[in-house]
């Protein structure tokens, strides 16, 4: 299957945007570090390849404001919708491998703001791949999200859409400094973690790794997998995974 079709030069402030992530929204970071790299060296180390993964979709959407009156400028509404859907090595059944279109973002404004989003000025899609079992308790999580409870139905299609990828994908063993039963302090500040909000990446056995951002937080995943007794295999640093907290 040929790769999807990823739109790398998006932004032309995108070094900018991983350079200063703190001072950017969750899902700014969260797409540029995707968008940077959606076939990172030693993303096969964190499951079973294609079997494993979602190819995520993301669509702007921009809808002007009328306006009756010239001289008054109301402020427009951008949109960033997302869809995903299990490769056929997954085992999904196909009826079920894609998801409903939920909201991911939206933002009225301009995009010339000053605080506007990063991903307000796109005018394409953009597709790279995400961990299967990660994406979907992110999915389940959008699906709390306003915009989608708005629209009658879909939060519900989206949990149940979450929950059927999720069935059989299960990472191989893994080693985690993640204590089950307590809250986790990073060994770099013993700065503590919400255990609910770290849920997705500790269910699957990543360390999690903060980044404090603007509105709410990203949270990145290490892999640290099993090679065998002796010997273990620890991925590079991917800020790739999706936690939406409390603002």
């Amino acid at each position: 299957m040929n790769p999807p079709s990823t739109l790398r030069n998006y932004d032309p402030h995108r070094t900018a945007l991983l350079r200063d992530a703190a001072t950017v929204s969750a899902i700014d970071h969260w797409l540029a570090i995707n968008i940077q790299a959606p076939y990172p060296s030693g993303y096969a180390l964190m499951g079973d390849g294609p079997a494993n993964e979602v190819i995520c979709n993301v669509q702007p959407c921009h809808m002007e404001a009328s306006n009756e009156d010239a001289s008054i400028k109301d402020p427009d509404t951008f949109t960033l919708y997302i869809t995903a859907s299990a490769l056929p090595e997954s085992g999904v059944p196909p009826l079920s491998s894609c998801s409903p279109r939920a909201t991911l973002a939206r933002y009225v404004g301009f995009n010339h703001d000053p605080g506007a989003p990063y991903w307000t000025k796109w005018d394409k899609s953009v597709s790279f791949r995400q961990p299967r079992c990660l994406f979907a308790d992110a999915f389940a999580q959008m699906a709390n999200l306003e915009e989608n409870r708005a629209v009658k139905g879909l939060s519900y299609r989206m949990i149940e859409w979450a929950k059927t990828i999720s069935v059989g994908g299960l990472l191989r063993q893994v080693r985690t400094w993640l204590d089950s039963d307590t809250l986790a302090e990073t060994p770099q500040n013993s700065q503590k973690f919400n255990l609910v909000n770290t849920f997705a990446c500790k269910r699957y056995g990543f360390n999690v790794l903060e980044s404090p951002c603007k509105r709410g937080r990203a949270y990145g995943a290490e892999a640290v997998i099993d090679a065998d007794d002796e010997d273990e295999i620890t991925a590079d640093f991917i800020p790739r995974v999706l936690v939406f907290t409390p603002l």
